[in-house]
């Protein structure tokens, strides 16, 4: 978390995250909650959250079944990386 603290000081307002990416997500719920940007919590700065970008990915993760319910897993690439080798 502190990286993310460090990064927003320097001036960076654009951020990634993902379920993927381990606990990303929540670290990224504790910094916002140092830096003041969580909605209806004392201190909010609405200027600062408006002037940040966020962008996060869900998906394909956890047990395969539930990844193909979500309609993951099923491009052409995934399906050859799916069929069993030939050579």
């Amino acid at each position: 978390m502190p990286i993310i603290l460090k990064a927003f000081a320097l001036g960076i307002n654009y951020f990634d995250t993902s379920n993927a990416y381990g606990p990303s997500q929540a670290n990224f719920g504790k910094a916002f909650q140092q830096l003041h940007l969580i909605p209806g919590q004392p201190g909010y700065d609405e200027a600062k959250r408006r002037s940040l970008f966020l962008t996060s990915k869900t998906g394909c993760a956890g047990p395969r079944a539930r990844a193909r319910s979500l309609g993951c897993g099923d491009s052409p690439t995934d399906r050859r990386m799916r069929a069993p080798s030939t050579t």
